[in-house]
């Protein structure tokens, strides 16, 4: 009966045991009472007594199995939660070096946002600066060209004569040219001319245009009369060249008149009168009544509403003026920077972010 019940417990302890598990067991058994050596154990019966030692010594050696792994469990949990506060106190001291960077990269960009505002208020204070020295500057120049206009009003320009054609002495040769030419002998016996030089410059070479002539006279009068006449007389030739005669004009005048040649061609070329008056100025006779203009600008404009085809571009200084008038900096608020730049600190965390 005794080893019944040890038959049924070790049936429930280690379910249905095989034929193989018993003869080992019986082998065990025998073995630790000296009766089974080799093949001659297969015959011995084994006793209770001695398959109940058996189990009992299979029982502790499952009790020493079990607490070996418990052991080996426990050690295994100590070093995983060893490795997990490892792992813990790396991951807490990464965020605190981002932290860290993040604070100074903070720093850094609020200082970068400072010297960025400061940069455009100067800009802008800069811009508004230089359109006022422009201004200044523009109209310093047309009150200093108005100054060497007056310094040049007795001064007459002729343009045409060859050359060498005045013989070393271009004093008499000017003069007894424009008596000749010009019929002044009964007008204005004495022509009071003070001096008369070629244009300065080097000596152009002998098929290029020749330098222009500027004469000097004593009275503003006498120079009137003479370029009235040359031009009431219109054709002047000398040496088979036609002599212009004009007013002695600065070079920003002339680079202004010389800015109505396109304008002036088209206007001949449709027949409408037109006039040019000094310093730089051009008036057209229309149909409705005469427009005076200032500029060319002002003229091409004016011109290319009234249906003509002209193309011309503005002057460097109007351009560079204009420039600065309309390219000025929009000043940005410091606040609506640093939210800026928080939404896009929000946009990269959120990036980081896993979902549990």
């Amino acid at each position: 009966m005794k080893g019944e019940k040890h038959k049924k417990g070790k049936g429930k302890l280690f379910g249905k045991v095989e034929k193989s598990d018993k003869v080992a067991i019986e082998c065990l058994a025998v073995e630790e009472q000296g009766e089974c050596d080799g093949g001659r154990g297969e015959n011995v019966k084994p006793t209770a007594a001695g398959m109940e030692d058996s189990v009992s010594v299979i029982r502790a050696d499952i009790k020493l199995m079990a607490m070996s792994m418990k052991s080996d469990l426990n050690n295994f949990r100590d070093d995983l939660k060893k490795e997990l506060t490892d792992i813990s106190q790396e991951i807490y001291q990464k965020l605190s070096e981002i932290t860290t960077d993040l604070k100074a990269t903070n720093d850094r960009v609020s200082e970068v946002e400072t010297r960025i505002t400061e940069t455009e208020e100067w800009s802008a204070d800069f811009r508004e600066a230089l359109d006022q020295s422009l201004q200044a500057q523009e109209k310093l120049q047309t009150k200093l060209t108005d100054l060497e206009a007056c310094s040049r009003r007795n001064n007459l320009r002729i343009y045409g004569i060859a050359e060498g054609a005045e013989n070393n002495d271009i004093f008499q040769f000017i003069e007894s040219f424009l008596k000749d030419e010009l019929d002044l002998v009964g007008i204005t016996p004495d022509l009071g001319i003070q001096r008369c030089h070629r244009a300065l410059g080097p000596r152009p070479p002998s098929e290029a245009q020749p330098r222009s002539v500027i004469v000097y006279f004593q009275e503003f009068k006498v120079k009137e009369t003479v370029l009235r006449a040359a031009w009431k007389k219109r054709e002047i030739f000398h040496r088979d060249r036609r002599i212009y005669f004009d007013h002695d004009y600065p070079a920003e005048t002339l680079a202004k008149r010389k800015a109505y040649t396109q304008i002036r061609r088209i206007l001949k070329g449709k027949g409408i009168r037109f006039q040019t008056p000094p310093p730089a100025k051009l008036r057209v006779f229309f149909e409705s009544g005469p427009v005076t203009y200032e500029s060319a600008d002002e003229a091409a404009e004016d011109l290319k509403k009234r249906g003509f085809q002209i193309d011309h571009g503005k002057t460097a200084e109007a351009e560079a003026l204009e420039k600065v008038r309309k390219n000025g900096w929009q000043r940005a608020t410091r606040s609506a920077n640093r939210q800026t730049r928080q939404d896009w600190i929000k946009e990269r965390l959120r990036s980081f972010h896993r979902p549990r």
